[in-house]
């Protein structure tokens, strides 16, 4: 299992800085935060975001999707 804090340093390799993002759509990264929600303990009761997604409401994962979706996707391919 990989810490926040290793997620974070492994997100700046080179290999990962270089992942062209454009082809993600916010819902590509809610799936990566669902996948791989580790990607946002950083924010603001991001369990609760996930189980409110499991109850039929994604606002506040689509809004962190929206707010840091670059940074997510290269979160989630530090941890792979």
């Amino acid at each position: 299992m990989i810490t926040f804090e290793q997620l974070m340093v492994a997100r700046y390799q080179a290999e990962i800085t270089k992942i062209k993002t454009t082809a993600f759509s916010d819902q590509d990264v809610i799936n990566l935060i669902l996948q791989r929600s580790e990607i946002i303990k950083d924010q603001t009761r991001s369990g609760k975001a996930v189980k409110d997604w499991t109850q039929g409401d994604a606002t506040q994962l689509r809004s962190i999707a929206e707010k840091l979706g670059d940074e997510l996707i290269y979160r989630a391919a530090g941890i792979i």
